[in-house]
């Protein structure tokens, strides 16, 4: 019974700390620049060294639920922004006002650990549940004395 319990304790330490084997990689954003958006001929778009990027849709950098859904604007003439690219990117990606490249790391970042030590502690629950409603037998070795 002891030995279940300090497993259910180990697990749960496991669980509670997170582990660098499981955090994403880093995205490695290279900013493009800080501007205020446009709009010419009904298109709005952020003009950076006479180059236009037309944005669809663009991020607060806020994460709006635990399901990790972004929170998305639609683009408003005149609206802050700031535009990046990074390795997980194809196209140029807006941010709401002015973030740096650590932000936009930070709002990237994922960490897994907690629900592999999560799977661990439920199954470490489960034996210990299983151990404590079914316990071994015991088995009882009688000696025979062969002088006899």
């Amino acid at each position: 019974m002891k030995k279940l319990v300090f497993a259910l304790i180990a697990a749960l330490s496991v669980a509670l700390t997170s582990c660098s084997w499981f955090d994403s990689y880093p995205i490695k954003p290279k900013i493009i620049g800080t501007t205020f958006l446009q709009e010419e001929k009904g298109l709005v778009f952020a003009e950076f060294d006479s180059v236009r990027y037309a944005p669809t849709i663009v991020y607060t950098s806020e994460k709006v639920s635990r399901d990790d859904m972004d929170g998305k604007v639609k683009p408003i003439v005149g609206m802050q922004v700031t535009v990046f690219t990074s390795d997980i990117h194809q196209e140029p990606v807006f941010f709401a006002g002015q973030v740096t490249v650590e932000q936009i790391e930070k709002y990237y970042h994922k960490n897994f650990s907690y629900v592999i030590g999560l799977v661990i502690f439920i199954i470490l629950f489960c034996i210990c549940v299983i151990g404590i409603c079914h316990p071994a037998k015991k088995q009882v070795i009688e000696v025979v004395d062969a002088h006899a």
